[in-house]
């Protein structure tokens, strides 16, 4: 879709909405914005399985495909001890889930019969670190997600990859972090060269230095193109990452919150015009002065349009709040605030050229 919302020629919209546990309360919206129209509410997954943690995207076939996490009807019988979190840990142990994905060719008002994509009984983890999919020119799915590490951690993770077999099932998942226990948050994207991108928080350097970037290239095959090497430090530990291409993939953006010295989060771009080999300094999106010792939980996401790279941020505050934080047009050259009397102060970020 490739409309413009504020009505303002060469300007993407970049939304900051508030949230608590109990509302997501949407900023105040112009009168001439168009409206988004949505059709009937459609179930998607087995109820009594608690299908969670959905991921939607359009397939190179035309389809809208979803990937979620639900029940594995196995772990009653195999219980795995290794996905039991630490007695010193508050956590209750991870349950046992399995990933599945569908697809719908009628705009989602009918899907396919879920096919699972993973074989071993493991706790798949979800919210922001839910599985993701992507497909290459050839219409393969690619599949990453999250499991506990050995001694069940969900923070000392381990990053599944498992691809299309061509018959009908899916590979069998392997571990892409060749650190074990290191790596959360994998996001995976298809260049415009055909082959994949994948990319995750790691933590093979531990506390009390802020978590690293890396990232790892996949042939359009699955096999390994690179091992994974680093491309950023200083990332908040659980939030999600976010990946497009321009200049048919010779330019990469990526956005995360990094966290600094006063743990201080805030969102970042990142830019890269060797695809991805590396990556210039990052530059902050906003300054919203969220300074907390644990994770905002929500990081942001990034698509391009035609016109210009459009950036969602996610908050979550402590509080109920009653006021919108923020809209504001995220241009070529930088950003300013729309709506004012919002509880952050809000400082534009230095100019930058996308």
């Amino acid at each position: 879709m490739k409309t413009n919302p504020t009505g303002i020629s060469g300007i993407a919209t970049l939304v900051i909405l508030a949230a608590s546990s109990w509302t997501l309360i949407a900023a105040s919206i112009p009168s001439h914005a168009s409206v988004l129209n949505f059709g009937v509410e459609q179930p998607l997954g087995r109820s009594n399985k608690n299908p969670a943690a959905p991921f939607l995207r359009f397939g190179p076939d035309g389809r809208l495909y979803a990937i979620w996490t639900e029940a594995d009807d196995r772990s009653a019988l195999q219980a795995n001890p290794a996905h039991q979190h630490e007695s010193t840990m508050k956590r209750a142990p991870s349950p046992m889930r399995v990933a599945v994905l569908s697809s719908s060719g009628d705009d989602g008002k009918s899907w396919s019969p879920p096919k699972q994509v993973n074989t071993s009984v493991e706790a798949v983890q979800g919210d922001e670190n839910g599985p993701k999919v992507a497909f290459n020119a050839d219409k393969k799915a690619f599949v990453a997600w999250s499991i506990p590490g050995e001694k069940g951690d969900i923070t000392r993770a381990n990053i599944r990859f498992a691809t299309e077999d061509g018959k009908g099932g899916f590979t069998p998942a392997r571990t892409l972090n060749e650190i074990k226990d290191t790596a959360r948050f994998p996001i995976i994207e298809s260049t415009p060269e055909n082959t994949m991108l994948v990319a995750w928080i790691d933590r093979r350097v531990d506390n009390p230095i802020p978590r690293s970037l890396y990232l790892m290239r996949l042939k359009p095959t699955g096999e390994e193109l690179t091992k994974s090497y680093k491309v950023g430090d200083g990332l908040c530990e659980c939030c999600r990452l976010g990946i497009s291409f321009a200049d048919n993939g010779k330019t990469v953006y990526m956005v995360d919150r990094q966290v600094s010295e006063k743990q201080i989060r805030n969102h970042v771009l990142r830019k890269s015009t060797d695809g991805g080999s590396t990556f210039s300094a990052p530059v902050e999106i906003a300054d919203d002065g969220w300074q907390v010792p644990t994770c905002p939980h929500s990081g942001p996401s990034i698509g391009r349009d035609a016109l210009a790279i459009s950036i969602r941020l996610g908050l979550h505050l402590a509080a109920r709040r009653q006021k919108p934080v923020s809209i504001m047009p995220f241009r070529k050259m930088g950003a300013g605030p729309l709506v004012q009397n919002n509880p952050f102060t809000l400082t534009p970020p230095p100019k930058f050229s996308t």
